[in-house]
C-alpha cells in the first residue's frame, strides 16, 4: 500500500511496482494494489498491468443499512459476468511500459524507465474501435498529434477525415477479425515516417469483442533527398493498384494468390497449391468474359510466358473478366523475382476505365474522320452530333465556322434539355415554337421507329440571319449499345433554288393558261377552275355556281370575206361584249369563237337578269351590223361535276344560237 500511496511522488516507487507486477504475471498469479485513491494511481496500475484495484476512489467503508440503500436505489457496484473474466484479466496484465527498446536508448538515468514508446489497448467490436488505455508517452503523443483522441475513447471508420487515418482504422479491424499480426509503415502528407505493430491479445467469448495491442515503433520526419525512398514503400504503392497477385514457382508449380481486402490496402491469401497452370485455366473457364477465354488460354502457357520475358522484360496480356456478370477489362503483368530464378510474381489489374477511354479516344477519332468523309461526300452537313439516348451524353462534331460562332456546348450530358434552352437564341423567332413542339426525345424515338428517320425543318440564326436547315436522326447499333446519329444540314441554297424554281412555273404556268389574244383565262385555266370546283362538289362544299356558254356568230364568214386580221378583232369585240356583262365573274376563251363564263358572288344573284342583258345587246348589236354572241346558262343544282352544268348549258346556247339567225 506504501508504494501505491509513493507512486505519484517517487519514481523508485513506480519503478518496484512495476517490477513486482511483472514478476507476479510471469509467475501467473493475480494481482491486487491496495489503497487506490486518485485516477492518476489507478490510471499508472492499469497500464503496469496490475490487474485488480481497490481503495476510496471506488468506494469508502459503508455500513451494512447503506449497501441496501444502494440496492434499493439502483446505484450499485457492477459485477462482470464470469464468462468474460478471463477476457479481462488478460487485458488488466498488460503491462504498457514492457518495452525492450526505451526511446532514450542511451540514457542510463532512471528517469528513462517509463520513456517507453507509445503503447495502447483497443478494443473492435465490428467497425467500432474503442480505446480501452494508453501509457503515458501514448498520451502525450496524441495531444500533440491528434487532439481527437484526448476528448473522446471511441471511434468509427466514418470518424476518421484522411485516407491514411481509414487505412490505418482498416488495419486494426482486420488484426482484430483475423488475429494476424500486421506491421504498417507509412507516410503522412507533412513528410514524418512511421511504423506501427498491431497484435491481437484476446478475444470476448461473450461480446466477441476483440483487444488489439498497438505500438508506435518510430515517428520521425523523413528527409527524401538524404535519406531517399524505402523500397517497401514503392512496392506498396505499386502493388495497390492490382486486385490478384499471384506467387509462382515454375519449377514445382507451386503458387500462392492474395486478393486485395475489402476496404483495406492489406493483401491476403486467397488460396494456394500446387498446381498453377490447371488452376488458372479452371479459373479463366469460370471468370473470363467467354468471347476473351479461347485467346487467353492460347497465349497463356508456360512457353508463351518464357518467351516473351526473355524478348521483353514483362509477359502483359489484357482479357475482359467478369465482375457482378459484367465484363470489365484486366491486365496481367508477369515478372520473375530474380534473372536467373524459378520464381514469378504475377499481378492483375482493373484497366477497364483506361480501356473503355481509349476505345472511346478511338472512336472519336473514327467518328471525326468519318464526319469529316462525309462533309467531303455531301458538303452540307454544317454539323454532327452522336448522342447517348439513356443519360443525353453527346458530342459535337463541326466544321462549319458560321455554326461553331453560335457558341453552343460540343459535349456534355442532357443534350435534349440544352437544344431547346439555347433554341430560344439560336432558332428564328417565328420557327421556335414549331421547333419545341418536335424536337423532344419521345417524338424523334418514335418517329425512327416507324419511318427509320426523324427530319424536321427549320431556320437557324447563322451571322445573324435566317437560315434553312433540315435535322435528320437515326438510331444505329454500337458495341451493343443504341446511339443516335443526330446531322444539321444547311439546305438554304436549295430552299432559295426551289422558290425561285416555283415562282418560275407558276409564271409558266400562267403564261400557259392565258389566252394571247384576249388576255383572259385559256381552255387549260378553265379545266384547272373546273378541277377545283370538282374537288369541293365532291367533298360537299360546293359552292353556288352557275355556267354560261357563249359562241360568237358568223366568224367563220369574217374570217373568209375579210381575214384573220379582222377575224381577230371580232373575236375581241365578242370577248369584251362579254365582260361588260359579266363585270365579276372570270371568263375564259375555250375555243376559236367559244367562251365560258362561271358565275359566282355577286353576278350569282342576278345571272337571268344578266343573260337578258345579253340578249338587248345581240338585238342592238345585229341590227348596227355589230358582233352577236349566242349565250346558255345552266345553274349547279346537286350536279355530279361541272361537266354536266357545262352540258346543260351549252344545250341552251345552241338553242339561242339558231333563234338569232332567223
Amino acid at each position: 500500500m506504501l508504494f501505491v500511496k509513493n507512486s505519484q511522488a517517487s519514481e523508485k516507487s513506480r519503478i518496484i511496482l512495476t517490477e513486482q507486477i511483472k514478476m507476479a504475471v510471469a509467475l501467473g498469479i493475480e494481482t491486487v494494489a491496495e489503497g487506490v485513491e486518485s485516477d492518476a494511481q489507478a490510471d499508472f496500475l492499469t497500464e503496469v498491468g496490475c490487474t485488480k484495484l481497490q481503495g476510496y476512489k471506488y468506494c469508502r467503508p459503508i455500513t451494512k443499512e447503506q449497501i441496501f440503500e444502494r440496492y434499493k436505489s439502483g446505484k450499485q457496484i457492477g459485477f462482470e459476468n464470469p464468462e468474460e473474466t478471463e477476457y479481462y484479466k488478460s487485458l488488466g496484465r498488460i503491462n504498457l511500459y514492457d518495452a525492450a527498446i526505451s526511446l532514450e536508448s542511451d540514457c542510463d538515468d532512471l528517469t528513462s524507465y517509463f520513456n517507453t514508446m507509445p503503447m495502447a489497448i483497443l478494443e473492435i467490436s465490428g467497425d467500432n474501435l474503442h480505446i480501452v488505455r494508453g501509457n503515458k508517452t501514448f498520451r502525450e503523443f496524441s495531444e500533440q498529434h491528434y487532439p481527437l483522441i484526448r476528448t473522446r475513447k471511441d471511434f468509427r471508420y466514418e470518424d476518421f477525415p484522411t485516407t491514411l487515418e481509414k487505412s490505418i482504422f482498416n488495419k486494426i479491424v482486420h488484426c482484430a477479425q483475423t488475429g494476424q499480426q500486421q506491421m504498417i509503415s507509412e507516410y503522412t502528407p507533412s513528410g514524418f515516417s512511421f511504423q506501427i505493430m498491431l497484435r491481437r491479445v484476446s478475444v470476448n467469448p461473450l461480446k466477441k469483442i476483440s483487444a488489439v495491442s498497438l505500438v508506435l515503433l518510430s515517428f520521425s520526419k523523413k528527409d527524401f533527398i538524404k535519406e531517399g525512398l524505402d523500397y517497401n514503400f514503392i512496392a506498396k504503392a505499386l502493388s495497390a493498384d492490382y486486385i490478384n497477385l499471384y506467387y509462382f514457382n515454375k519449377a514445382t508449380g507451386y503458387f500462392i494468390e492474395y486478393v486485395s481486402e475489402c476496404r483495406s490496402e492489406n493483401l491476403v491469401v486467397e488460396q494456394y497449391g500446387d498446381d498453377f497452370f490447371t488452376n488458372i485455366r479452371a479459373k479463366a473457364l469460370k471468370e473470363l468474359y467467354k468471347p476473351d477465354q479461347k485467346e487467353f488460354l492460347e497465349r497463356f502457357t508456360m512457353d508463351n510466358i518464357s518467351s516473351e520475358i526473355a524478348q521483353c522484360g514483362t509477359f502483359s496480356l489484357t482479357y475482359r473478366r467478369l465482375f457482378n456478370g459484367e465484363p470489365i477489362y484486366v491486365s496481367m503483368k508477369i515478372a520473375k523475382l530474380a534473372a536467373d530464378s524459378n520464381q514469378f510474381i504475377i499481378g492483375i489489374s482493373n484497366v477497364d476505365a483506361q480501356m473503355k477511354f481509349n476505345k472511346m479516344m478511338d472512336r472519336v477519332r473514327d467518328e471525326h474522320l468519318a464526319y469529316k468523309r462525309i462533309s467531303a461526300l455531301s458538303g452540307d452537313y454544317i454539323c454532327i452530333y452522336i448522342i447517348d439516348p439513356n443519360n443525353g451524353h453527346f458530342t459535337e462534331f463541326a466544321s462549319n465556322p458560321d455554326f461553331a460562332k453560335l457558341g453552343l456546348s460540343t459535349v456534355g450530358y442532357d443534350f435534349f434539355t440544352i437544344s431547346r434552352k439555347e433554341s430560344y437564341r439560336c432558332i428564328c423567332k417565328d420557327d421556335v415554337a414549331y421547333f419545341l413542339e418536335n424536337f423532344t426525345l419521345d417524338n424523334i424515338i418514335d418517329t425512327i421507329r416507324r419511318k427509320g428517320l426523324f427530319e424536321l425543318k427549320y431556320r437557324l440564326l447563322l451571322n445573324e440571319q435566317p437560315t434553312y436547315v433540315r435535322m435528320r436522326a437515326a438510331l444505329i447499333n454500337e458495341d451493343d449499345k443504341t446511339q443516335m446519329i443526330l446531322g444539321l444540314v444547311n439546305i438554304d441554297a436549295q430552299i432559295k433554288r426551289d422558290r425561285e424554281y416555283a415562282h418560275n412555273l407558276s409564271v409558266a404556268q400562267n403564261r400557259a393558261n392565258i389566252d394571247v389574244l384576249t388576255g383572259t383565262g385559256n381552255k387549260y385555266a378553265y379545266t384547272d377552275m373546273e378541277k377545283r370546283i370538282d374537288h369541293l362538289i365532291e367533298i360537299g362544299k360546293a359552292p353556288e355556281f352557275a355556267i354560261v356558254v357563249c359562241d360568237l356568230n358568223d366568224l367563220k364568214n369574217i374570217n373568209d370575206s375579210k381575214g384573220h386580221l379582222a377575224g381577230d378583232e371580232y373575236i375581241v369585240g365578242g370577248y369584251e361584249m362579254i365582260c361588260e356583262v359579266f363585270i365579276h365573274s372570270p371568263v375564259f376563251r375555250i375555243g376559236g369563237d367559244e367562251f365560258a363564263i362561271v358565275v359566282q358572288g355577286g353576278d350569282y344573284g342576278v345571272v337571268e337578269s344578266l343573260m337578258k342583258d345579253m340578249q338587248k345587246k345581240n338585238e342592238s348589236n345585229r341590227s348596227a351590223g355589230g358582233v352577236v354572241v349566242a349565250s346558255g346558262m345552266s345553274k349547279f343544282d346537286a350536279d355530279r361535276c361541272v361537266a354536266d352544268v357545262f352540258d346543260r348549258a351549252d344545250k341552251e346556247m345552241y338553242k339561242n344560237k339558231s333563234a338569232l339567225k332567223k
